[in-house]
Protein backbone atom coordinates (compact mmCIF):
# COMPACT_ATOMS: atom_id res chain seq x y z
CA UNK A 1 0.00 0.00 0.00
CA UNK A 2 1.21 3.50 -0.61
CA UNK A 3 2.04 4.64 2.87
CA UNK A 4 5.36 5.40 4.55
CA UNK A 5 5.25 2.14 6.50
CA UNK A 6 4.05 0.14 3.52
CA UNK A 7 6.67 1.57 1.20
CA UNK A 8 9.42 0.82 3.75
CA UNK A 9 8.14 -2.79 3.99
CA UNK A 10 8.22 -3.13 0.20
CA UNK A 11 11.80 -1.86 0.11
CA UNK A 12 12.82 -4.23 2.94
CA UNK A 13 11.37 -7.17 1.00
CA UNK A 14 13.08 -6.00 -2.18
CA UNK A 15 16.42 -5.66 -0.41
CA UNK A 16 16.05 -9.18 1.08
CA UNK A 17 15.44 -10.46 -2.42
CA UNK A 18 18.62 -8.83 -3.68
CA UNK A 19 20.86 -11.40 -2.02
CA UNK A 20 18.87 -14.24 -3.60
CA UNK A 21 18.77 -12.58 -7.01
CA UNK A 22 22.47 -11.80 -6.82
CA UNK A 23 23.48 -15.40 -7.45
CA UNK A 24 21.70 -15.13 -10.79
CA UNK A 25 23.79 -12.03 -11.66
CA UNK A 26 20.77 -9.95 -12.60
CA UNK A 27 21.93 -6.48 -13.61
CA UNK A 28 20.11 -3.31 -12.71
CA UNK A 29 18.47 -1.18 -10.10
CA UNK A 30 17.65 -4.00 -7.76
CA UNK A 31 20.98 -5.83 -7.67
CA UNK A 32 24.21 -6.31 -9.57
CA UNK A 33 26.78 -8.74 -8.16
CA UNK A 34 30.14 -9.28 -9.81
CA UNK A 35 32.20 -11.85 -7.89
CA UNK A 36 35.86 -12.09 -8.77
CA UNK A 37 36.36 -15.43 -7.05
CA UNK A 38 34.38 -18.58 -6.29
CA UNK A 39 31.85 -18.40 -3.47
CA UNK A 40 33.51 -18.57 -0.09
CA UNK A 41 33.87 -16.83 3.27
CA UNK A 42 35.56 -13.79 1.70
CA UNK A 43 32.73 -13.20 -0.75
CA UNK A 44 30.06 -13.89 1.88
CA UNK A 45 31.63 -11.25 4.12
CA UNK A 46 31.81 -8.79 1.22
CA UNK A 47 28.14 -9.45 0.37
CA UNK A 48 27.09 -8.83 3.97
CA UNK A 49 28.98 -5.53 4.10
CA UNK A 50 27.56 -4.40 0.77
CA UNK A 51 24.00 -5.17 1.91
CA UNK A 52 24.72 -3.33 5.16
CA UNK A 53 25.67 -0.30 3.04
CA UNK A 54 22.21 -0.31 1.45
CA UNK A 55 20.56 -0.72 4.84
CA UNK A 56 22.52 2.25 6.19
CA UNK A 57 21.46 4.44 3.25
CA UNK A 58 17.85 3.40 3.81
CA UNK A 59 18.08 4.34 7.49
CA UNK A 60 19.56 7.72 6.56
CA UNK A 61 16.72 8.24 4.06
CA UNK A 62 14.15 7.40 6.72
CA UNK A 63 15.64 10.06 9.00
CA UNK A 64 15.84 12.76 6.32
CA UNK A 65 15.85 12.27 2.55
CA UNK A 66 17.98 15.40 2.08
CA UNK A 67 20.85 13.64 3.88
CA UNK A 68 21.29 11.39 0.83
CA UNK A 69 23.88 13.68 -0.72
CA UNK A 70 25.20 12.72 -4.16
CA UNK A 71 28.71 11.32 -4.20
CA UNK A 72 30.81 8.52 -2.70
CA UNK A 73 30.58 7.87 1.04
CA UNK A 74 31.73 5.62 3.81
CA UNK A 75 29.26 4.76 6.57
CA UNK A 76 29.51 4.77 10.34
CA UNK A 77 27.20 3.67 13.17
CA UNK A 78 27.23 6.07 16.11
CA UNK A 79 24.76 5.81 19.01
CA UNK A 80 22.73 3.31 16.96
CA UNK A 81 22.38 5.81 14.11
CA UNK A 82 23.88 5.44 10.63
CA UNK A 83 25.57 8.37 8.94
CA UNK A 84 27.88 9.02 5.99
CA UNK A 85 31.55 9.61 6.74
CA UNK A 86 34.43 10.23 4.33
CA UNK A 87 34.63 8.78 0.80
CA UNK A 88 34.73 5.14 2.03
CA UNK A 89 35.09 3.05 5.18
CA UNK A 90 37.31 0.09 6.05
CA UNK A 91 36.14 -3.12 7.69
CA UNK A 92 39.12 -5.34 8.43
CA UNK A 93 40.54 -6.22 4.99
CA UNK A 94 37.52 -4.84 3.15
CA UNK A 95 36.84 -1.38 1.76
CA UNK A 96 33.26 -0.20 1.35
CA UNK A 97 31.91 2.71 -0.67
CA UNK A 98 28.27 3.79 -0.86
CA UNK A 99 27.56 6.00 -3.89
CA UNK A 100 24.44 8.16 -4.15
CA UNK A 101 23.20 9.36 -7.54
CA UNK A 102 20.14 11.53 -8.21
CA UNK A 103 17.64 10.05 -10.65
CA UNK A 104 14.90 12.59 -9.96
CA UNK A 105 14.34 15.17 -7.23
CA UNK A 106 12.72 12.61 -4.93
CA UNK A 107 14.51 9.51 -6.22
CA UNK A 108 18.08 8.33 -5.58
CA UNK A 109 20.06 5.37 -6.83
CA UNK A 110 22.23 3.80 -4.11
CA UNK A 111 25.22 1.65 -5.06
CA UNK A 112 27.14 -0.20 -2.33
CA UNK A 113 30.50 -1.64 -3.41
CA UNK A 114 32.81 -3.73 -1.24
CA UNK A 115 36.27 -4.92 -2.28
CA UNK A 116 38.33 -7.48 -0.40
CA UNK A 117 41.42 -9.64 -0.86
CA UNK A 118 39.65 -12.15 -3.11
CA UNK A 119 36.35 -10.63 -4.20
CA UNK A 120 34.45 -7.49 -5.15
CA UNK A 121 30.70 -7.23 -4.69
CA UNK A 122 28.27 -4.50 -5.76
CA UNK A 123 24.64 -4.17 -4.68
CA UNK A 124 22.35 -1.37 -5.79
CA UNK A 125 18.80 -0.22 -5.19
CA UNK A 126 16.61 2.84 -5.61
CA UNK A 127 15.21 4.85 -2.70
CA UNK A 128 12.44 7.42 -2.83
CA UNK A 129 11.45 10.15 -0.42
CA UNK A 130 8.90 8.46 1.85
CA UNK A 131 7.27 11.74 2.80
CA UNK A 132 4.00 11.92 0.95
CA UNK A 133 2.87 14.97 -0.93
CA UNK A 134 -0.22 16.87 0.09
CA UNK A 135 -2.92 17.21 -2.52
CA UNK A 136 -4.31 14.44 -4.69
CA UNK A 137 -1.27 12.18 -4.25
CA UNK A 138 -1.96 11.98 -0.52
CA UNK A 139 -5.33 10.31 -1.19
CA UNK A 140 -4.31 7.46 -3.49
CA UNK A 141 -3.14 4.02 -2.41
CA UNK A 142 -1.55 1.19 -4.39
CA UNK A 143 -1.92 -2.57 -3.96
CA UNK A 144 1.03 -4.31 -5.61
CA UNK A 145 0.35 -7.82 -4.31
CA UNK A 146 -0.98 -9.10 -7.65
CA UNK A 147 1.39 -7.24 -9.97
CA UNK A 148 3.05 -9.44 -12.58
CA UNK A 149 5.66 -9.14 -15.33
CA UNK A 150 4.85 -11.55 -18.15
CA UNK A 151 4.94 -12.00 -21.90
CA UNK A 152 1.98 -10.61 -23.81
CA UNK A 153 0.39 -12.24 -26.84
CA UNK A 154 2.91 -10.46 -29.07
CA UNK A 155 5.90 -11.59 -26.98
CA UNK A 156 6.52 -8.18 -25.42
CA UNK A 157 6.81 -7.80 -21.65
CA UNK A 158 3.81 -6.45 -19.74
CA UNK A 159 3.90 -5.12 -16.16
CA UNK A 160 0.29 -5.61 -15.10
CA UNK A 161 -2.33 -5.50 -12.34
CA UNK A 162 -1.23 -2.59 -10.17
CA UNK A 163 -4.38 -1.73 -8.19
CA UNK A 164 -4.96 2.00 -7.68
CA UNK A 165 -7.57 3.26 -5.18
CA UNK A 166 -8.81 6.77 -4.46
CA UNK A 167 -9.55 7.11 -0.74
CA UNK A 168 -10.49 10.79 -0.93
CA UNK A 169 -13.99 12.25 -0.79
CA UNK A 170 -13.42 13.91 -4.18
CA UNK A 171 -12.02 12.76 -7.52
CA UNK A 172 -8.31 12.69 -8.39
CA UNK A 173 -6.71 12.88 -11.83
CA UNK A 174 -3.38 11.46 -13.02
CA UNK A 175 -1.87 13.33 -15.96
CA UNK A 176 1.72 12.04 -16.15
CA UNK A 177 3.47 8.69 -15.68
CA UNK A 178 7.24 8.17 -15.46
CA UNK A 179 8.83 4.73 -15.14
CA UNK A 180 12.40 3.61 -14.48
CA UNK A 181 13.88 0.17 -15.20
CA UNK A 182 17.37 -1.19 -15.66
CA UNK A 183 17.47 -2.66 -19.18
CA UNK A 184 18.64 0.07 -21.62
CA UNK A 185 17.58 -2.01 -24.62
CA UNK A 186 13.94 -2.05 -23.49
CA UNK A 187 11.61 0.82 -24.39
CA UNK A 188 8.14 1.53 -23.04
CA UNK A 189 5.42 1.51 -25.68
CA UNK A 190 2.09 1.60 -23.84
CA UNK A 191 0.49 2.68 -20.56
CA UNK A 192 -2.99 1.42 -19.73
CA UNK A 193 -5.16 2.71 -16.89
CA UNK A 194 -8.44 0.97 -17.73
CA UNK A 195 -7.95 2.26 -21.28
CA UNK A 196 -4.76 3.09 -23.18
CA UNK A 197 -3.75 6.52 -21.83
CA UNK A 198 -0.39 6.63 -23.64
CA UNK A 199 0.89 4.75 -26.68
CA UNK A 200 4.04 5.17 -28.74
CA UNK A 201 2.02 5.75 -31.92
CA UNK A 202 -0.05 8.74 -30.97
CA UNK A 203 -2.03 8.61 -27.71
CA UNK A 204 -0.53 11.21 -25.38
CA UNK A 205 3.04 12.42 -25.84
CA UNK A 206 5.88 12.12 -26.67
CA UNK A 207 5.47 10.00 -29.78
CA UNK A 208 7.65 6.93 -30.20
CA UNK A 209 8.87 4.16 -27.91
CA UNK A 210 10.64 5.76 -24.96
CA UNK A 211 13.60 4.89 -22.70
CA UNK A 212 13.62 4.61 -18.93
CA UNK A 213 12.95 7.88 -17.10
CA UNK A 214 10.88 9.58 -19.83
CA UNK A 215 7.97 11.69 -18.57
CA UNK A 216 4.86 10.45 -20.39
CA UNK A 217 2.10 13.03 -20.75
CA UNK A 218 -0.90 10.70 -20.70
CA UNK A 219 -4.56 11.26 -21.49
CA UNK A 220 -5.92 12.42 -18.12
CA UNK A 221 -7.14 9.51 -15.99
CA UNK A 222 -9.67 10.29 -13.25
CA UNK A 223 -10.61 8.14 -10.26
CA UNK A 224 -13.82 9.11 -8.50
CA UNK A 225 -14.13 9.02 -4.72
CA UNK A 226 -13.74 5.43 -3.47
CA UNK A 227 -13.04 4.08 -6.94
CA UNK A 228 -10.40 1.41 -7.60
CA UNK A 229 -8.77 0.38 -10.87
CA UNK A 230 -6.66 -2.73 -11.39
CA UNK A 231 -6.85 -3.02 -15.17
CA UNK A 232 -3.42 -1.42 -15.48
CA UNK A 233 -0.47 -2.18 -17.71
CA UNK A 234 2.95 -0.87 -18.73
CA UNK A 235 4.09 -2.57 -21.92
CA UNK A 236 7.69 -2.79 -23.15
CA UNK A 237 9.18 -3.91 -26.43
CA UNK A 238 11.27 -7.04 -26.22
CA UNK A 239 12.61 -8.75 -23.09
CA UNK A 240 13.02 -6.88 -19.82
CA UNK A 241 15.37 -8.29 -17.17
CA UNK A 242 14.38 -5.78 -14.48
CA UNK A 243 13.55 -7.15 -11.04
CA UNK A 244 12.63 -3.77 -9.62
CA UNK A 245 10.58 -1.01 -11.26
CA UNK A 246 10.00 2.54 -10.03
CA UNK A 247 6.86 4.28 -11.32
CA UNK A 248 5.97 7.91 -10.60
CA UNK A 249 2.33 8.96 -10.91
CA UNK A 250 1.87 12.73 -11.18
CA UNK A 251 -1.50 14.42 -10.60
CA UNK A 252 -3.01 17.53 -12.14
CA UNK A 253 -2.36 19.51 -8.94
CA UNK A 254 1.40 18.80 -9.26
CA UNK A 255 1.62 16.28 -6.42
CA UNK A 256 3.13 12.86 -7.15
CA UNK A 257 3.71 9.35 -5.80
CA UNK A 258 6.62 6.98 -6.33
CA UNK A 259 5.78 3.27 -6.30
CA UNK A 260 8.45 0.54 -6.06
CA UNK A 261 7.29 -2.61 -7.83
CA UNK A 262 8.86 -6.05 -7.67
CA UNK A 263 6.50 -8.11 -9.82
CA UNK A 264 5.85 -11.79 -9.27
Amino acid sequence: MRSARGQILIEILVSFGLLIAGSLMLAGFAVNIRPLASHGPDEMRASFLAEEGLAAARAIRDRDFTLLADGAHGIALTNNQWSFTGPSDAQDEFTRQVTVTTIESRLKKITSTVTGPKSAVTFSTVLSDIRQDTGMAHSVTFDLSNSTLSNGDDGNKELKDIKITNTATSSVTINKVTAWWDDPSALIQLVKLNTNVWTFNGTGSPVGKQPSGTVLDIVDFTLNSGQSENDTQLKFNGPVTTVNFIVQFTFIDGSSIFVTIQPQ
